[in-house]
Formats: structure tokens, C-alpha cells, sequence
């Protein structure tokens, strides 16, 4: 059975052997990034860090994204996917060495930023992949797949890493972990990854006739999408990156309790990943998915900063994750669905939405370290950036139904 519009073709199997490439990397760089923060007690202990300084370490990987996607997506077409996704994945690896290594905070600030850039680099190789690989129709299903998969490799990393420092000897030793998964990683891009450039595809990269950043930065679905999805990263990457210190610093939970209940969260974005992609593609829909984490990610937020009940807090903690990725299939599929879109333009266009609404990532752990430690409170600060998702429902009012029923007239 085929999901989504009929009359697409067939296409090489090995494609899925492509996705499992990307999909890999993908998954370590967020077991990375969403572990940090059951980390961050310890490396604030070590590191004599104040709440805004704890707060950078979160925004800086995000703030390469903001600073570097739109450049990455210019110039790293020009070049072989695998010996580029060969060489960041490998430099990855090498600054989460770095960082197990760092003995102050400006060290390990630098480091981590030097991590982000390699990610952000492989990130548009992976898009690139995509584009060659799968057909437009797909990629709400292909992005859902993936996050369905990434999550599962957060959920198993936010689960396991308190128990990793113990093992381990504590955090720096993770981090060399981390560098030795990212060595492992390399290995699939150099004997696996291979592009498929079919005629069409050369053609239409070839058919653009203004620079595409300039034809990306024009589209108005794509300010609109990355400033509403923005507000929803801020709160999350906030969110999570100082709910830990909440749970150990006002309910005294161990940290690995902390860790545990954070866990839950992946999880329950696996059924709204794989559910959410299959179903807006067979709906043929995709602003409808956009609302319902706009207001229910919120509700959420609130009620894991106001009960101390654990089960009360396992149950929030896997429901916001189902809030918040349901919308992430059809966040992704849109700027494919663009109206005469073209390839380097979906590259830009892609790059241009990380670009804005990572600088939500960037803004949330910061906002929130302040808002701590100016005002000695915590729960103060999560409880003003658990609001922020909102916005994005506020957003989705104007912004256009790109979905496959929409380009059949089906809706408006």
C-alpha cells in the first residue's frame, strides 16, 4: 500500500541503505545534545559554573546552526557527500573528545561550538542525500522515520547516562564515549554512502537562475514556519536543558531519577514520529499537526514544573514528547511542498528554517539561565519559557496548507 498522492515511482532499494547512513549520525548527535543536561549538575560542580554560563553550553551548539546553516547549504553541494560527511562526522568525534578533555569553561564552550559546526555541515550533506534519494511525496514519512529513530537513541542515552558517569567514572569519560561512538559513525559514510544523481535532479540543480538564498529567503511560508517553530524549540531546548537541576535542586530527586523520567519523554515522541508522518501524509494535511503541539506543549511544561508526584511526572514527560514531535514530520515536509520549488532551493530553504528557529534553541537555555540568575528562581524561569509554543498557534494561522490534498484542491 502507498501512502500519500498516487503516481509516484518506483525507486532503487539501496536508498534505504542511504537513510541509515544519515539516520545513524543523526541519532548520535541527539543523543549528544539532549543528554547535556542531565549532565549539566556535574559539569557545573566541576566547573564552578553560574546559571548563565551552564545555560551557553546548551545555546552555543545551537548558535552554530543560526550563524553557519545558510553558508554550509551554499557550499557543501559543490562537493562529494561522503568524503564530506566522512570528514565532519570524524571531526565531530574528535571535539567530543575535546570536551571530555576541557578544564575550564571557555575550553569546553569552544569545543562544544566546534562540535556543532560539524554537525551542522553533515546536516546538509544529509538533506542533499535526501533530495537525490526520495521522492517529495516521502519525506514527511522519511523525516518521521528518522525522528522516530533519533528518539529512540535519545530516550536510551537519557536513560542510561547518570548510570554511564557511575560506570565511567563520571562525565568527562562519557564524553570520550561519545567520541568513540562518533568514530564508529565514520566508518558507514566512507564504505556506504554513495549520491544519485538521476538526470532530473541534474537538471533542476542546474536550472536556477538567481542565487538561491535570495530565492529562499523569499518565501514567506518559511519565515513564518521557522519563527513559529522557533518559540517551540526555545521552550524545549530550555526546558530540558535546566529540568534535571529543577528536579535534583527542589525536590531533591537523585540524578538518576532525574534521568530516568527525562526518558520518557523520546519515547513518546517514537509513536507521534512514525504516527505523525504516516498520518499527515495519508491526510494529506499538515497545519493541523503544527497546532496540536502549539497548545499542548505548553499545558505540559506547566504541570512537569508544578507536581512532585513521579508517576504524575513520567506520564507529562512522555506526553510532551508526543506534543512536541507529532508536529515535526509536517514542519519538515513543508518547504518540499513549496510551490516550484527547485532543489538548491529546498537545500537554502531548509537551511534558512534551521537558521531561525534554532535561534529559539539559542535564546532558551540563555533566557532561562538569566531569568535564574537574576531572580533566584527556577521554577520562575521555566514556568515564562513553558508559554513560548503559543506563538507557533498563532503562527499556523497564516501560514498556507502545502500537504498533497491541498495541491489537489482538495482543501484551502
Amino acid at each position: 500500500m502507498r501512502w500519500g498522492p498516487p503516481g509516484s515511482v518506483a525507486l532503487p532499494s539501496y536508498r534505504w541503505v542511504i537513510a541509515a547512513v544519515f539516520w545513524s549520525t543523526e541519532s548520535a548527535t541527539f543523543i549528544v545534545s539532549m543528554t547535556l543536561g542531565i549532565m549539566l549538575p556535574r559539569i557545573t560542580q566541576d566547573l564552578s559554573l553560574t546559571p548563565l554560563q551552564g545555560g551557553s553550553l546548551a545555546s552555543v551548539q545551537q548558535l552554530a546552526t543560526v550563524l553557519l546553516a545558510l553558508a554550509s547549504a551554499t557550499w557543501i553541494p559543490r562537493y562529494n557527500p561522503r568524503l564530506v560527511g566522512t570528514v565532519a562526522v570524524s571531526a565531530a568525534a574528535a571535539m567530543l573528545f575535546g570536551e571530555g578533555w576541557a578544564p575550564t569553561y571557555v575550553v569546553f564552550l569552544v569545543v562544544c561550538f566546534l562540535y556543532a559546526v560539524a554537525v551542522v555541515i553533515s546536516r546538509t550533506v544529509s538533506d542533499l542525500l535526501r533530495l537525490q534519494w526520495f521522492t517529495t511525496g516521502e519525506m514527511a514519512l522519511i523525516y518521521g522515520m528518522g525522528s522516530a529513530l533519533r528518539t529512540v537513541a535519545q530516550g536510551v542515552g537519557m536513560a542510561s547516562v547518570s548510570f554511564l558517569m557511575v560506570a565511567l567514572g563520571g562525565w568527562r569519560n562519557t564524553f570520550h564515549l561519545y567520541g568513540l561512538l562518533f568514530v564508529a559513525m565514520a566508518v558507514p559514510w566512507v564504505a556506504l554512502a554513495r549520491e544519485r544523481k538521476t538526470e532530473e535532479y541534474q537538471a533542476r540543480m542546474a536550472a536556477q537562475e538567481v542565487a538561491p538564498i535570495r530565492v529562499a529567503m523569499g518565501y514567506r511560508e518559511i519565515w513564518l514556519l521557522g519563527g513559529g517553530i522557533a518559540a517551540l524549540s526555545l521552550a524545549f531546548n530550555a526546558f530540558y536543558t535546566f529540568w534535571p537541576t529543577f528536579l535534583v535542586n527542589r525536590y531533591q530527586f537523585p540524578l538518576a531519577t532525574a534521568g530516568l523520567i527525562m526518558a520518557l519523554h523520546p519515547f513518546g515522541s517514537v509513536a507521534a514520529s512514525f504516527g505523525g508522518g504516516i498520518l499527515s501524509d495519508r491526510l494529506g494535511l499538515r497545519r493541523p499537526f503544527l497546532l496540536v503541539s502549539a497548545l499542548g506543549c505548553p499545558v505540559t511544561y506547566l504541570a512537569m514544573i508544578i507536581t512532585p508526584s513521579v508517576p504524575l511526572l513520567a506520564f507529562f514527560a512522555f506526553i510532551s514528547g508526543f506534543l512536541l514531535y507529532v508536529s515535526n514530520p509536517a514542519s519538515h515536509a513543508i518547504p518540499f511542498e513549496l510551490p516550484r520549488i527547485k532543489p538548491k532551493e529546498v537545500v537554502m530553504a531548509n537551511a534558512l528554517l534551521m537558521t531561525v528557529l534554532q535561534t529559539g534553541s539559542v535564546v532558551g537555555p540563555f533566557l532561562t539561565g538569566f531569568i535564574y540568575q537574576t531572580s533566584g528562581s527556577l521554577f520562575g524561569a521555566l514556568a515564562v519559557v513553558s508559554l513560548f509554543p503559543f506563538l507557533l498557534a498563532l503562527v499556523t494561522r497564516f501560514l498556507p496548507e502545502t500537504g498533497w490534498r491541498a495541491r489537489r484542491g482538495e482543501t484551502a
